[in-house]
């Protein structure tokens, strides 16, 4: 099944083999595909709430290092987002966090397969379901990753997330949802009847985009440089102006089937870049999070500075010099819920640096790119 502005129709011929197999891979009752990995938790979150009516709020359990628009989409859903502390050495969601932040008001809990690596999420599962929470797990950057028993990333959530838009590990458009069993295709659907999706510009959504990238890097400025001061009361009045950015609908691309037949192979140029970043970059005065080496998937090589000062510096630095890098993935407690202590998360989002390994960089860049940054880290 498709979403868009129709409703619910039925899924592109094109798109059954993928859908197949990936309902193959989690065990999964049914697929949804949406316009964007937003869109499908925020109709996730929504269907969490059916076994209350509907009309228990509740909230939502969330990684504190993970994508902002998670914490949105709680939001939009009229739920509260929470947030757990995370392992200082992977950036995973941590068992003994969970068990200590639960509440009976949790609805659902988000667990990331982060930077390409994959966790065996068997605890995580029997936890929630002995608690009556949802388990919602987001492989957007892990499709194709393996855990260390060799099993696929999103076999173990009651909704499953992939996501195939910009950044992600192939860009083609759209997210799909996998739901586990027949009464959670039922909440879903019944969670999209209730709330279409509304009717956006294209050119309108791509400012907004930009507009929220923007406010992003700006909070997240101040946020190394002076600290939390008013930021959540800044961000609440601010967030609600962007929350139609999130809500897409299913657009077909032919792209998207004619590349999933070719996963193994991006999933193999990534890894060989991977390799060619830490053969340079292996010692430093950093830790590298390395994952990625035992999933078999890299979405971003990643590692964690010793000095959390300079973070923000080298990447700008590296940006200057024409290459990719980032370090926006810092802990969103900070900006929902400051009362929610993620010690763990908020020294990960102050050290950690991302490098490109998708296609839009060859072998040659990465080189260049682990080369300038041994220099700047030699030269700071």
């Amino acid at each position: 099944m498709i979403v868009d502005m129709q409703g619910v129709s039925p899924t592109p011929a094109g798109l059954h083999h993928m859908e197949c197999d990936l309902l193959a891979q989690t065990n999964g009752y049914a697929a949804v595909w949406f316009g964007r990995g937003s869109t499908a938790l925020y109709y996730a979150f929504e269907a969490s709430k059916r076994g209350a009516g509907g009309h228990s709020k509740g909230e939502i359990l969330i990684p504190a290092t993970a994508c902002s628009c998670i914490a949105n989409m709680a939001c939009l859903a009229g739920m509260a987002p929470r947030f757990l502390d995370i392992d200082p050495m992977t950036g995973f969601a941590a068992l003994n966090a969970l068990q200590t932040r639960h509440s009976h008001q949790m609805k659902a809990f988000v667990y990331i397969h982060l930077y390409g690596g994959c966790a065996d999420l068997s605890t995580f599962q029997r936890y929630c379901a002995a608690h009556g929470m949802l388990l919602i797990e987001d492989a957007a950057q892990a499709i194709g990753a393996h855990a260390s028993d060799g099993g696929p990333a999103g076999r173990a959530g009651d909704f499953v997330l992939y996501s195939f838009g910009r950044s992600k590990m192939f860009d083609t458009g759209g997210a799909l949802l996998i739901a586990r069993a027949p009464y959670l295709l039922d909440a879903l659907l019944e969670a999209i009847e209730a709330r279409p999706l509304p009717a956006m510009h294209p050119c309108r959504r791509a400012e907004l985009a930009i507009g929220y990238r923007d406010l992003q890097r700006a909070l997240l400025a101040q946020y190394h440089n002076v600290g939390q001061t008013d930021l959540p009361a800044t961000f609440a009045r601010l967030r609600p102006q962007y929350d139609s950015l999130y809500l897409e609908p299913f657009i077909f691309s032919e792209r998207l089937p004619a590349m999933w037949p070719m996963l193994n192979t991006y999933l193999e140029r990534r890894m060989e870049k991977a390799a060619r970043y830490h053969s340079i970059l292996e010692s430093g005065p950093w830790r590298i999070i390395d994952t990625w080496r035992e999933s078999g998937a890299c979405w971003r090589y990643s590692l964690l500075l010793d000095d959390g000062g300079l973070s923000v510096k080298m990447a700008e630095a590296l940006r200057r010099e024409g290459f990719n890098a980032s370090n926006l993935f810092w802990p969103l407690n900070v900006l929902f819920q400051p009362e929610d202590a993620c010690p763990a998360a908020e020294d990960f989002g102050r050290r950690i640096l991302n490098l490109w390994v998708d296609e839009t960089v060859d072998v040659v860049h990465v080189e260049a790119c682990a080369r300038s940054l041994r220099a700047l880290a030699l030269n700071r």
